[in-house]
């Protein structure tokens, strides 16, 4: 990254005199990087900043200081941002899906904080950001700025983390957990390719996005074999379903007329050029589409839609509802869901390329409903 000077909102300003959040003047002690309040007016800020720059250069050793500081090396924002974005992010190798959320808040990031230099950012300025948006989306800004920073602080552009001394909002949580009864409404209203879905979903515990991958060619040895996306890099993100006797009913559900390698297909109703490029084959449901398919169904129940649309459960709400039933069948479904509590070995060991399947047994639960064709 070429070096950068400073910002324009700082280039009339004497040597460590720095504007935060468009009004408040801090001065930053070139000997130790200490930031002292200096108000809101400018005049005063710039007089008693000039009067500390002479002072500290009287000082043994504080000239190289103050040179140090002012030197050409302040970096904006928006130009790291960009470093992040195309050097440090794909490093981590995160789902596509992921990829795509953090490039999506890259833009807003960008447009509050952008303009100031990676140095004289601070807390207020991160905090006034973060008070922007509801708790969730909040909480998920000042993790990603936690790692920018941190990343910003490893490199030598800035001291401390100002994200990581802020504190995570706490919300209520207004989504409600789905109900069997639920389940059983939506299930009675739904395709058969969605009951297939939702079914699938509930024995296997899996997310949408997995649920929709699974194709026939993992279906083999008395088993399903599921990549998932989101904990592939870890064990328990390599599974092994024992397929009991349930879910094997619902897989022999899904063999129907329609040719597919998927699990989960449709045929559609209609089908533009640019919409069947986008897939693999022309009868795949993608993770998106399911979800819309799932709460047209559940919105035009009257039960459901009463509910306020921050309520109304979701397609991964399966999940957790699977989850309470095989507890209260007695079974353990960490190993199914993909969920590790402690820390275990590496899939791909040095040398090695064998990964390591994680066995679990979709077994014991039994659907709460019969199958409307």
């Amino acid at each position: 990254m070429a070096p950068r000077r400073r910002s324009r909102n700082t280039a009339n300003l004497p040597p460590n005199l720095y504007i935060v959040a468009g009004k408040y003047y801090q001065y930053r002690r070139p000997t130790d990087g200490k930031r002292f309040g200096m108000g809101t007016d400018k005049a005063r800020a710039v007089a008693a900043a000039q009067q500390l720059n002479s002072m500290l250069v009287s000082l043994p050793g504080a000239e190289s200081a103050v040179e140090r500081a002012t030197r050409p090396d302040t970096l904006l924002m928006r130009d790291f941002i960009k470093h992040y974005y195309e050097k440090l992010l794909p490093k981590r190798k995160l789902a596509e899906k992921s990829q795509k959320m953090h490039h999506w808040k890259r833009k807003y990031i960008a447009e509050a904080l952008g303009n100031y230099s990676v140095d004289e950012i601070d807390v207020r300025d991160v905090a006034k950001f973060l008070g922007g948006y509801p708790p969730t989306t909040s909480n998920q800004y000042r993790a990603l700025l936690v790692d920018i920073f941190r990343h910003a602080v490893a490199e030598g552009y800035c001291r401390e983390n100002p994200a990581e001394l802020t504190i995570p909002q706490i919300g209520e949580k207004r989504r409600k957990r789905m109900t069997v009864e639920q389940y059983q409404a939506i299930h009675a209203a739904s395709a058969l390719w969605l009951q297939n879905a939702m079914d699938l979903a509930l024995l296997t515990l899996q997310r949408r996005g997995d649920v929709v991958a699974m194709r026939w060619e993992n279906v083999r040895e008395g088993a399903l074999y599921v990549i998932q996306e989101k904990t592939k890099k870890h064990d328990t993100g390599y599974l092994r379903i024992i397929i009991g006797p349930e879910l094997d009913a619902v897989i022999k559900r899904c063999r129907d007329s329609v040719p597919s390698p998927f699990l989960v297909h449709r045929r559609p109703i209609t089908q533009h050029k640019a919409q069947r490029d986008a897939l693999e084959h022309w009868t795949q449901v993608r993770g998106d589409f399911l979800q819309k398919a799932f709460a047209k169904v559940r919105d035009s129940l009257p039960e459901l839609a009463n509910m306020t649309a921050e309520e109304r459960p979701t397609f991964h709400e399966i999940r957790a509802l699977g989850i309470k039933l095989y507890r209260d069948a007695g079974q353990n479904p960490q190993h199914l869901a993909g969920h590790a509590q402690e820390r275990m070995t590496k899939n791909y060991e040095a040398g090695h390329d064998e990964i390591r399947w994680v066995e679990a047994v979709a077994s014991g639960l039994t659907l709460p409903l019969k199958t409307t064709v």
